[in-house]
C-alpha cells in the first residue's frame, strides 16, 4: 500500500522516539514513509533470483621442492557466497603426481569448505605442473582452474617437512570481534612474509603485510575492521624466500557489529 493510503499515526511516532532513546536508533520508514514507495517489492512483482557465486582463495599453488616418497599438502577454500546450494561435480586432475586427498560435493549459502591437494614426487630432478580444474553450477562460473606446480630433488627434505611443522597461521582472536581483533603466526626462518584480507567474494579489503621481510619466530599483528560491515572475511598467509613458496594458509574471522 501507499503511505498515503496506510499514514503513520502516533503511536508509531511515539515507538520510534522511544527506541531512540535506548538504541540510538530510528526507523526511516516512521520519519518518512514516503520511501516506501520507492521500495518495489512493496508494490511490485519482482522476485529474487536464487543462484550460488564460487569463489575459490587460489588461483596457483606452488608446492616447492620435495623428494621421492614425500608427500606436500595445501589446502584450498571453495567458498560459496551465493544464496543457493554450490554443487562441486567434479575435481579435475591430470597427472598422479597430484592428487585430492580431501573432497567436497557442497557448500551451503554464504558458507566455504576446504580441499586438500597433495603433491608427491615419482621421478628425482624433475618440474611438474597440473591444472584442477573445478566444475560447479555456478551459472557464471561454471569451471575453476588452479595451477599446480612442484619441484622434485634428490636429497632428503626432512629439514622441509620440520619447516613445514613450524610455519603456522592461528586462528584469530577474539573471533567474532568487534573491530579489532589479534592474527598470530610463526616462520621458521627469515623470510618474506604477505598477509592480507578478504571478503567472502574475494575482493582484497586490507593488505597487512606486503612480502616484508621478518625474521623467524612468533608475530601478532592487528586487523582494525571499523570502517567494514558485519560478516565473514577470510585472511590469507603467504611466506616465501629468494623467490620459493614456502607455505600458504587461508583462514576465516567473523566481524559482528
Amino acid at each position: 500500500r501507499c503511505n498515503w493510503q496506510d499514514t503513520v499515526d502516533w503511536k508509531e511516532r511515539t515507538r520510534n522516539n522511544r527506541i531512540e532513546s535506548f538504541q540510538h536508533k530510528r526507523n526511516p520508514f516512521i520519519d518518512h514513509p514516503e520511501f516506501i514507495d520507492r521500495i518495489s517489492k512493496f508494490y511490485g512483482t519482482a522476485t529474487t533470483t536464487f543462484a550460488p557465486e564460487i569463489f575459490v582463495s587460489e588461483d596457483s599453488i606452488n608446492f616447492g621442492n620435495a623428494s621421492v616418497g614425500d608427500t606436500i599438502e595445501r589446502k584450498i577454500v571453495i567458498v560459496n557466497s551465493g544464496n543457493a546450494n554450490l554443487t562441486i561435480s567434479s575435481l579435475h586432475l591430470n597427472s598422479n603426481n597430484f592428487r585430492i586427498k580431501q573432497n567436497v560435493a557442497n557448500v551451503f549459502p554464504d558458507s566455504f569448505a576446504n580441499v586438500i591437494v597433495q603433491f608427491i614426487p615419482s621421478q628425482t630432478n624433475q618440474h611438474y605442473n597440473d591444472t584442477l580444474v573445478i566444475t560447479n553450477n555456478d551459472a557464471d562460473e561454471g569451471t575453476v582452474s588452479i595451477l599446480l606446480v612442484g619441484n622434485s630433488v634428490s636429497t632428503s627434505i626432512s629439514d622441509i617437512e620440520n619447516r613445514e611443522i613450524k610455519f603456522s597461521l592461528s586462528q584469530n582472536y577474539p573471533n567474532p570481534f568487534n573491530p579489532i581483533t589479534l592474527i598470530r603466526y610463526s616462520i621458521s626462518t627469515k623470510s618474506n612474509v604477505t598477509l592480507k584480507v578478504y571478503d567472502i567474494l574475494g575482493k582484497e579489503i586490507a593488505t597487512l603485510l606486503n612480502n616484508e621481510e621478518v625474521e623467524q619466530g612468533e608475530h601478532n599483528i592487528s586487523f582494525d575492521a571499523t570502517n567494514l560491515r558485519s560478516g565473514i572475511y577470510f585472511y590469507k598467509i603467504a611466506v616465501e624466500k629468494n623467490g620459493v613458496s614456502f607455505y600458504t594458509n587461508t583462514k576465516k574471522l567473523v566481524l559482528v557489529k
